[in-house]
């Protein structure tokens, strides 16, 4: 039974994460002449405005592609807020009667989902036919660090000496002899030098590419209308090409994947008629303790491309990071698993909106 409960509580975290976002907002409301209470349409309204500031905040975090696509349908968003911003808690409220004013502030929640929605309806590749849209497929990675080699700084040193020797002669003449003085000067110096090599740190990391991570990409490439094939499907109609096994030793060993690994999959993409392919590279750090929750909360670092692999040489058409999204949970494997999801669908849904704003399909 507690394992049934533990697997119910993660869930919940995940769908919770993945489809909404809560946001504090704050608002206003000016009164000619002052008045403790607010009459019902008052309240209202400031409670509104409260609910768009949330949103304008939320929109805040948008790229310059994405908020030009809000802008299609803020008035859709700002005339509905039932629907997209739901559970609206009031943080705190207070009145002012020397400045005739009343002030909310609130936490709410905004549907992200239903906004992504809205965004796909307005979309050039949702109002052309199937037989217009291009296919997309891609690769999404995540690793995180195994093992860590330390080397000691590499220090050289050199000690330079030079010794010097003069002798100075002199004769001395009396009136009974003549004779020789003869004087000798030493000296000696030492330098010193040398240099330190510093080796940098050798990381093995474990790459996997989850099950969890590609549905949520594919959902939201799918959802925004493009026609998504899964990198497994491709890979073995490329006759070797595309090998996903040259794709995880590259980003286990290096920062990147190699430049012939990206060439040779985008040329079996290209001989498959497959428009579009997209590379993802995540990376998850260590997990800490949410300072206000308690729970456990991991970071993950992303960097994402789209190239168009239609013609000889790709084209990069959109790109993401390197960026950083976050997830908690009751432990490390549900906060992780958040937090791959939630990077997998932010920096997806950027890349569909830096190609939606350019038409491509």
């Amino acid at each position: 039974m507690k394992k049934i409960l533990t697997l119910i509580v993660s869930t919940l975290f995940i769908l919770i994460q993945l489809n909404a976002t809560d946001v504090k907002g704050i608002a206003q409301y000016q009164q000619e002449r002052y008045k403790k209470s607010l009459k019902a349409e008052e309240r209202q309204q400031l409670l509104n405005n409260a609910r768009i500031n949330a949103l304008d905040n939320y929109v805040s975090s948008f790229g310059t592609s994405k908020l030009k696509e809000y802008e299609k349908i803020r008035s859709i968003v700002e005339s509905d807020l039932d629907k997209f911003v739901s559970n609206t808690i009031i943080l705190s409220e207070t009145s002012d009667k020397k400045t005739k004013s009343h002030q909310v502030v609130i936490r709410a929640t905004i549907r992200e989902n239903l906004i992504n929605n809205e965004f796909s309806k307005v979309s050039s590749v949702a109002n052309i036919s199937e037989d217009e849209r291009s296919y997309l497929t891609f690769v999404f990675l995540s690793r995180k660090a195994a093992s860590v080699k330390q080397y000691d700084d590499k220090v050289s040193k050199r000690v330079d000496s030079t010794n010097i020797e003069e002798t100075t002669q002199s004769e001395i003449v009396t009136d009974s002899e003549i004779g020789i003085s003869a004087e000798t000067y030493k000296s000696a110096s030492v330098t010193s030098g040398g240099s330190t090599e510093i080796k940098a740190d050798k990381i093995t990391y474990n790459v996997s590419s989850s099950d969890d991570i590609n549905t949520t990409v594919l959902q939201v490439f799918g959802d925004a209308g493009y026609e998504v094939v899964e990198a497994e499907m491709v890979a073995d109609e490329t006759g070797g090409l595309m090998n996903l096994d040259d794709f995880v030793n590259d980003f286990s060993q290096g920062e990147d994947i190699s430049a012939s690994t990206r060439k040779n999959a985008a040329v079996g993409c290209r001989d498959l008629d497959i428009k579009y392919f997209a590379i993802g590279k995540l990376d998850i750090g260590q997990n800490i303790k949410d300072s206000v929750t308690g729970l456990t909360r991991v970071y993950v670092n992303v960097n994402a491309k789209v190239y168009d692999v239609s013609k000889r040489f790709p084209k990069t058409v959109a790109s993401v990071g390197p960026v950083q999204y976050s997830g908690i949970g009751p432990t490390q494997d549900v906060a992780q698993r958040n937090a791959l999801q939630q990077a997998g669908q932010k920096a997806s849904g950027d890349l569909v909106s830096q190609m939606r704003s350019k038409n491509l399909y």
